[in-house]
């Protein structure tokens, strides 16, 4: 019988031992550079995959990665190069030191930069909380390989142990009240009656709780119900909040962003607004982290007249076929899969799905968003004459991002189609 485990949204310091270990020829800003390129990088695909269609959608890059990257320490042979492909390690590598197997990311290097970033998000705040928890639930008594368990402990992960073979259903709520505490109620029922099987033998947990007051709030009494456009044009009434202060803005013919700042907290806003006439590509392209670099340069810091709805919703995902299209199939296939650097090989071992599950709230004082992942395996401008304010109308399907702009870390993604949803 094959054995499952469950991933719910981990984080890796370390890959797997088809990467070879050679002396740092980067230093640690360096690959922690490259690595939030490569979750940003994954990001925008998945988000294609799974959050570009329907209606409102929100998902968090930073968890999924750190969900597969925790699995992927366990991983070997061609297993483990589809993953590391799929999350964009192979494309954006150290520049130096590549190994043809690995393009440079040995484990040790992996551990240092993740475990850096890390660090540096669950940095302390007086006015502003961002949280983000790693743990392991095994299997009482398995057999789980002493190496592959040290890696997770050293990697900031801790270790629980559950009776998933004798009693799994309550495992599943054990493992959903702590996420759901983690993200302080935001996130519950990640795992879904029937998920967790007497078979399941491991589940590696991530969550990710976000929560800070606007830079420049909103004052309650100019938000009202104003006209909004939904994308076949229907035309509905939506709370939406004013206010006029100096934020970061850039506009081209196709594409209004704004950037807003939160009070004492490392993250910020970017939102994305096409104009009117054009739909969410342009968006999505400006995205793209070349994209949004350049539009991060080019923004000058200027007075707003900003017009934002009001909204709140929460989004799921099971990104097994997602990621089978982009080229992860292995990982899920009884017979191919290979992660015996988690047991050794002494049964398969094959993911069987990844569920993420993300909330977004933004009003008047700021922003609450959080996330969890399950995987299942069996410069300003001076002006001598200040330009008249600019007018940010977001009355229009638009996208936003929560980023870190210090490291690059892009941190949630959101598309918002109708905020009364």
């Amino acid at each position: 019988m094959n054995k499952a485990v469950l991933l719910v949204a981990g984080t890796v310091l370390a890959l797997s031992s088809t990467v070879t270990t050679q002396p740092y020829a980067t230093s640690l800003e360096q690959d922690k550079k490259a690595l939030v390129q490569a979750i940003h990088a994954f990001g925008m695909k998945l988000y294609d995959q799974v959050g570009a269609t329907g209606g409102n959608s929100c998902l968090s890059p930073a968890s999924v990665s750190m969900a597969m990257l925790m699995s992927l320490m366990g991983a070997r042979g061609e297993t483990a190069a589809e993953m590391i492909a799929v999350l964009g390690l192979k494309e954006h590598a150290p520049r130096r030191g590549r190994s043809q197997a690995g393009m440079g990311w040995s484990p040790d290097r992996v551990q240092r930069a993740l475990g850096a970033l890390l660090k540096d998000l669950n940095a302390p705040s007086e006015k502003s909380e961002l949280h983000v928890v790693n743990d392991m639930w095994g299997q009482q008594g398995y057999g789980f390989l002493p190496d592959y368990v040290q890696r997770l402990a050293e990697s900031g992960a801790s270790l629980r142990e559950l009776d998933f073979a004798n009693a799994p259903e309550r495992a599943r709520q054990t493992i959903n009240d702590y996420i759901a505490k983690q993200t302080r109620g935001r996130i519950t029922n990640l795992l879904e009656p029937g998920s967790v099987t007497p078979i399941v033998r491991q589940v590696l947990t991530n969550a990710v709780y976000f929560k800070a007051r606007w830079e420049s709030e909103f004052s309650a009494r100019g938000t009202k119900p104003r006209p909004f456009t939904l994308a076949g044009g229907e035309q509905v009434m939506a709370p939406t909040m004013r206010q006029r202060d100096d934020f970061w803005y850039g506009e081209t013919e196709d594409l209004q962003i704004l950037r807003m700042g939160y009070d004492e907290s490392r993250l910020e806003m970017v939102i994305l607004l096409p104009r009117p006439g054009r739909d969410l590509g342009v968006a999505r392209r400006a995205l793209e982290p070349d994209a949004l670099a350049a539009w991060m340069k080019t923004a000058q810091y200027r007075e707003v007249v900003v017009s934002l709805p009001r909204f709140e919703f929460e989004s799921r995902f099971c990104l097994r076929s997602a990621l089978e299209k982009m080229g992860m199939s292995r990982a899920f296939d009884p017979e191919r899969s290979d992660f015996t650097g988690i047991n050794g090989g002494v049964e398969p071992f094959p993911m069987s799905d990844l569920i993420h599950k993300a909330f977004l709230k933004i009003d008047e004082t700021g922003t609450e968003a959080a996330a969890a992942t399950g995987e299942l395996k069996c410069g300003a401008a001076i002006h001598d004459n200040p330009p008249p304010p600019a007018v940010f109308t977001a009355d229009r399907p638009f996208l936003l991002a929560i980023r870190d702009p210090h490291s690059g870390l892009l941190l949630f993604v959101g598309k918002v189609v109708d905020p009364r949803s």
